[in-house]
């Protein structure tokens, strides 16, 4: 009833026709633009070289000055006749489907409610006018953007984590990261391999190898136990490119201890000789130097640098 005389087309075709002129307004702002830039370029480009005044700031002011007026304006007058234009629409689908669902078949209302939603899909992009910073407003010492790869996806974002303990050492998984640690005493064994790979060169990510040992001295007199040990290592890490980092470690440690009660049966459950044990060990990496050096036993965290 209400488009009986043709008010709502009457007013969509107002404004479809203020876009097309909006369009066509901001084509001008453009060129006003230009113009405006042509007149900065004779004022600023004779004062840049080398031995001139090179004035980069007035001249960054003055061109952003300039495309910020453009973006303002032209903006403005997008934004605003798009707004009118899906006001319009939105009133007109809504009263064609509400019309619709009284004077159609049910399959062909469902395909007018389709072709509605088309429509108004179609219709809310909005268009947006952007504009680069001057090339005055460049500085020397502005942070340019990074030349390296991105992150792995499973290093930052992997959510299924596995481990396999055995006798002599364990296996972790994170999605295709399998890593695997190898403790024989003497010898440990570190690797890390992407299993997204197909062969072992392409899978290798990274290693560690690191080779200790120790000795130990102690006595015991039938009532007191005491034993000193003391015990190095150095391992050596490495990766796709090779070498990357060798490290050294040390550990010394003290256990003094009685040695009264057999198996703890003498005085029940629960009770057995007393044992102390202070130790401190580091290490220090040869390639960068850091180090670190913390007490360990009855002093475990008393100490550490």
């Amino acid at each position: 009833v209400d488009d009986s005389d043709g008010q709502l087309i009457f007013s969509m075709d107002k404004k479809i026709k203020a876009k097309v002129a909006a369009i066509e307004e901001v084509e001008n702002l453009s060129q006003t633009l230009s113009e405006k830039n042509k007149i900065l370029d004779e004022r600023y480009h004779p004062q840049f070289g080398e031995g001139k005044a090179n004035p980069f700031d007035a001249a960054c002011s003055d061109y952003n000055g300039a495309a910020d007026g453009y973006l303002n304006s032209a903006n403005s007058l997008l934004e605003q006749t798009q707004k009118d234009y899906l006001d319009a629409l939105r009133r007109y689908l809504n009263n064609q489907i509400y019309y619709d669902q009284y004077t159609k078949w049910p399959e062909q209302f469902e395909l007018a409610k389709v072709i509605a939603k088309r429509k108004w899909l179609g219709a809310i992009n909005q268009k947006v006018m952007f504009h680069d910073p001057s090339y005055y407003c460049q500085k020397k010492d502005e942070i340019k953007p990074g030349h390296g790869k991105l992150q792995e996806f499973d290093d930052v974002h992997c959510e299924y984590h596995s481990e396999l303990k055995l006798p002599l050492g364990n296996i972790k998984v994170d999605c295709s990261r399998v890593t695997t640690e190898l403790d024989l005493k003497v010898i440990k064994l570190g690797l890390k391999q992407n299993m997204e790979k197909e062969t072992f060169g392409d899978q290798f990510m990274s290693c560690s190898v690191e080779v200790g040992a120790g000795s130990s001295v102690g006595f015991n007199s039938g009532v007191i136990k005491a034993e000193v040990g003391i015990g190095g290592s150095i391992r050596a890490e490495f990766d796709r490119t090779g070498l990357t980092d060798v490290v050294i470690k040390t550990e010394a440690g003290i256990s003094l201890g009685t040695d009264i009660i057999d198996g703890g049966s003498m005085a029940g459950a629960g009770v057995s000789d007393l044992s102390l044990n202070v130790g401190v060990k580091g290490q220090i990496s040869l390639v960068s130097g850091k180090s670190s050096v913390e007490s360990t036993g009855l002093l475990d965290g008393v100490f550490k640098k």
